[in-house]
């Protein structure tokens, strides 16, 4: 229903701001979703609705011998492995809307500004839903004490011992401190870490021909941006292809793009102490994404008059073929003890 605004006393249309409930807000607050961009969409035209079965192939392991003149040679009998999995996630909202309220708001457009408000919290909800849920995706040599596929050396902090990075560059783990792991000190420290991790992937065979990434809280993204070692993305690179997809890259170190988020999967120690972060890192072969638009529909109820029902529901999912090309860090942020 659209609103006459000349029943409209014009003491409310004053009230209403086209700064305040323009579409430019609902855009600048979904800068924040980057869920789909971490993830290829390989199956996306493939789910018909919830409960729909997908298969996922997986590419076969060709063999490679040493050649030796005269000698007759072994066919290879390839295998190809396949997953079967089941799109299993939904969410949904629904709303009451009296048309007499709507015709007498001081909003403009009310059932398109709840409409899209809608939007914006679904989409929120859906990526705290996946940075929890991934954060049990990747191998056990992408994370963890003793990270890293052939070497083994690195330090990524576990849900007991988090590595500790410390806000200043003077920082120190006070003596007797067991509820961390050694500390990374300062921005040059957060930056290490993340050359580490680039260093530790790329262990990985073929890892980082797909758009290679780190997902970091906004406290670490603070520090990194400090370091040297960080390249800021430049304007060509920022508008070709960041923000006209809605994404938070702030830069690189080494080969990884760089998003910061705030709705990371968080938890806190035992007792309560730190809260502890999981850095999400890996390209885009490890996670994919199938989802299928939002259906928004209005129903008018039989019973009640004046009033309507607007709901919508989104289906998706996300798998991990691949986890050899995920991992995770767990770092906690603040002062020493």
């Amino acid at each position: 229903m659209i609103a006459d605004v000349s029943l409209v006393p014009q003491s409310v249309l004053d009230q209403w701001s086209p700064i305040v409930y323009g579409a430019d807000l609902w855009e600048y607050a979904r800068e924040n979703t980057i869920r789909k961009n971490l993830c290829n969409s390989d199956f996306a035209g493939e789910i018909k609705g919830y409960g729909s079965k997908l298969v996922i192939r997986k590419k076969p392991a060709v063999q490679t011998h040493k050649f030796v003149a005269n000698a007759p040679f072994v066919p290879q009998k390839l295998t190809a492995d396949s997953i079967e999995v089941t799109v299993g996630r939904g969410r949904t909202w629904a709303v009451t809307i009296s048309e007499w309220e709507e015709m007498t708001s001081d909003i403009k457009g009310w059932q398109s500004i709840v409409t899209q408000e809608g939007g914006k919290q679904l989409d929120e909800d859906e990526e705290i839903e996946f940075f929890q849920s991934i954060a049990a995706f990747g191998n056990p040599e992408n994370q963890g004490h003793g990270a890293g596929l052939r070497n083994g050396i690195y330090e990524l902090g576990t849900a007991d011992l988090p590595l500790l990075v410390t806000r200043a560059d003077a920082d120190f783990v006070a003596a007797g401190d067991t509820s961390v792991a050694d500390p990374v000190v300062g921005s040059q420290g957060a930056a290490l870490l993340l050359c580490d991790i680039d260093a530790m992937m790329s262990e990985q065979p073929g890892f980082g021909q797909q758009q290679p990434f780190a997902v970091i809280p906004p406290a670490f993204a603070n520090l990194v941006r400090k370091s040297e070692h960080f390249s800021r993305l430049t304007h060509a690179e920022t508008d070709g292809w960041a923000l006209r997809k809605g994404l938070k890259a702030i830069g690189m170190i080494g080969g990884l793009t760089l998003y910061q988020s705030n709705l990371l999967y968080t938890f806190k120690q035992a007792g309560g102490r730190r809260t502890v972060f999981d850095i999400v890192f890996g390209d885009k072969r490890a996670i994919t994404y199938a989802d299928i638009v939002s259906r928004i529909d209005v129903k008018v109820p039989q019973d009640v008059i004046g009033v309507k029902h607007i709901v919508a529901t989104h289906i998706y999912d996300w798998f991990c073929p691949r986890p050899e090309y995920l991992g995770h860090a767990l770092v906690t942020i603040g002062a020493a003890a």
